[in-house]
């Protein structure tokens, strides 16, 4: 998985996003990407945009 630059803009660690993909909760289908909520290590729920969900 490759982690994009924006998703750097809010200090979110690359441990959380991938813990908060792999769990999602809930999962939104627009036409060029996937809006997923799912937890970060710490039970936090975030918000993470997903272009790729295959590759």
């Amino acid at each position: 998985m490759r982690i994009g630059e924006p998703a750097r803009r809010h200090g979110v660690s690359d441990d959380d996003i991938e813990h908060a993909i792999g769990n999602a909760i809930r999962q939104h289908v627009g036409d060029e990407f996937v809006m997923l909520i799912g937890p970060a290590t710490d039970g936090s729920l975030l918000e993470i945009g997903v272009l790729d969900l295959e590759g």
